[in-house]
C-alpha cells in the first residue's frame, strides 16, 4: 500500500476573458479542474476557479492554499486554514491507482465513452473515494447530461461531505441553470467547510457581482480571494475597483 493523492490539474476548461481596458468581471467563473483521489479522497474534475490543482505521488500537495499553513513564519503572511479535504490521506492499492491513471488519461484525451466506463469502474473498485464520483458527474456534464451530472455531483458530497470541489461543481451546474439561490447556498457550504477556498470565494464573488446583484457582499469575496492566492490573477484588481466604484455610485 502507498499513500496517494491523485489530484490532476486541467486547463482551460474554462478561461477568464479579459479585454484590454476592460475592468468588469468575466461573463462566466472559471471551472476548477479535475481531482484526482484517493488517500485524503481528492479526485475533482471541477468546473469553476481553481487555476490550478498539483499533487505529487506522495500525497504532498503544491496547492498555494497549503503554503501558509499553521506553524510557518508569521512575517510570511496571514495564517491559512488548510484544506481538510486534503489532510488526513488513506491507503490506496496500486491497483485503483492503475484504475485510477486509465481513467484519467481517458478523461484527458475528452474520450467520453471510455472515460465513463474507467470512472464507473473505479467507483465499484473505490467505493469511499468521492474523487471518481464527482470526476464521473463531469463526464456526464460534459455529455449533456444534466441530470446525471446533478445527481453524481450529490453523491460526491455524500460519499465525502469535504469535498469543496464537489460543492463548487454542483454550484456553477445550478448557476448555469439560472438557480442562483442555489448556487449561492452551495458555495457557502463550501466555504463552511473551507473557510479558506480560494475557489469558492471567487465564484461565489462572480455570482453575486454578475447574477444577483450584491455588490457589497462580492466586493468582500474577491477581496478574500485577493489575499488568499499568491499570484493575483492580473484582472482582479480592475474588478475589484469596478465594484468599488459601482458601490460609490450607488451610496
Amino acid at each position: 500500500m502507498k499513500f496517494i493523492n491523485l489530484t490532476l490539474t486541467l486547463t482551460g476548461v474554462a478561461l477568464l476573458s479579459a479585454c484590454a481596458g476592460f475592468t468588469s468581471p468575466p461573463p462566466a467563473a472559471v471551472p476548477p479542474p479535475p481531482n484526482t483521489d484517493a488517500p485524503g479522497d481528492t479526485t475533482v474534475l471541477q468546473v469553476e476557479t481553481q487555476p490550478g490543482v498539483g499533487a505529487t505521488p506522495s500525497g504532498q500537495t503544491n496547492t498555494t492554499q497549503d503554503k501558509t499553513a499553521e506553524g510557518t513564519d508569521p512575517t510570511a503572511g496571514p495564517v491559512r486554514l488548510p484544506n481538510p479535504y486534503l489532510t488526513n490521506p488513506r491507503p490506496v492499492s496500486g491497483g485503483v491507482q492503475k484504475l485510477f491513471d486509465r481513467a484519467l488519461k481517458f478523461h484527458r484525451d475528452g474520450n467520453w465513452p471510455e472515460a465513463e466506463l474507467a470512472w464507473q469502474e473505479l467507483i465499484l473498485a473505490a467505493p469511499g473515494l468521492s474523487g471518481p464520483v464527482l470526476n464521473l458527474g463531469l463526464v456526464y456534464e460534459a455529455t449533456d447530461r444534466p441530470e446525471l451530472a446533478e445527481n453524481t455531483y450529490r453523491k460526491a458530497i455524500d460519499v465525502n461531505g469535504l469535498n469543496v470541489n464537489a460543492y463548487n461543481q454542483l454550484a456553477i451546474l445550478k448557476r448555469k441553470q439560472g438557480q442562483f439561490s442555489e448556487a449561492e447556498t452551495l458555495y457557502n457550504r463550501a466555504l463552511r467547510v473551507w473557510p479558506d477556498d480560494p475557489t469558492s470565494h471567487r465564484n461565489i464573488a462572480i455570482l453575486y457581482d454578475l447574477y444577483m446583484g450584491k455588490l457589497e457582499q462580492a466586493l468582500a469575496h474577491y477581496e478574500r480571494y485577493r489575499d488568499l492566492i499568491d499570484e493575483p490573477e492580473p484582472a482582479l484588481k480592475g474588478w475589484i475597483r469596478d465594484l468599488q466604484r459601482r458601490l460609490d455610485i450607488n451610496s
